[in-house]
């Protein structure tokens, strides 16, 4: 059994994701970093996101990540492991994610910072069809989650594509300021630093000088 990880980065994330592939080399977690070579506006790198990970299940299906991979496991550049993942919490869904609902006012969110894929066809044709859903909206939601938002449109239909859709723990996605407050002291697998806070308090002028690590 085989599983790797998978993200990627534009050079202002460089940091970041020095971060991230430190932190996979300690807790022994196979991960393909793609650094591309130009800056993306935010809601560009967004939207990349499903094709991103479309080319990363064709890849796992070629065999460049090895033979026998049953799946990707994508997580954001700003993100960390601290400590190897339980692979066999997702082995049995075809995608997990993890939904998110900060108060009884809030809208239910579709958190897509870390994500399960299974090697499949059926995945690839899912995320395909994600990836068309997210460029339909491309420019519509400038500072939201189209991504987050065409995901969960499909979701919704994901019975049409026979997959099995599983819930990630918190766990795996665990937002550093936010999730403490809402499930206690846990211990995370993956914990994301939101860095996209930050970059933008930087290009609005309102950035303070802490430390962008925990930002």
């Amino acid at each position: 059994m085989t599983c790797v990880a998978v993200a990627y980065c534009t050079p202002d994330y460089g940091d970041y994701a020095d971060r991230l592939q430190a932190s996979a080399d300690k807790h022994k977690v196979p991960l393909w970093l793609n650094r591309l070579p130009f800056d993306k506006p935010w809601g560009d790198a967004v939207c990349y996101k499903p094709k991103f990970i479309y080319e990363c299940l064709e890849a796992a299906k070629r065999g460049i990540y090895g033979h026998g991979v049953e799946g990707i496991l994508y997580t954001d550049a700003d993100s960390e492991f601290k400590r190897h993942p339980p692979w066999g919490e997702v082995l049995d869904f075809d995608i997990a994610y993890h939904e998110f609902q900060r108060s009884s006012v809030h809208n239910v969110e579709t958190l897509t910072g870390s994500m399960w894929f299974r090697n499949t066809d059926d995945v690839r044709n899912f995320v395909w069809a994600w990836h068309g859903a997210t460029e339909g909206v491309r420019g519509v939601h400038r500072e939201k989650t189209p991504e987050q938002d065409s995901l969960k449109k499909l979701l919704a239909m994901s019975s049409e594509f026979g997959l099995k859709i599983g819930q990630l723990e918190s766990t795996w996605c665990w937002v550093y300021d936010d999730f403490p407050k809402l499930y206690g002291n846990m211990q995370p697998i993956i914990e994301h630093y939101q860095a996209s806070r930050v970059m933008k308090k930087v290009k609005r002028g309102k950035w303070r000088g802490r430390d962008k690590a925990k930002a």
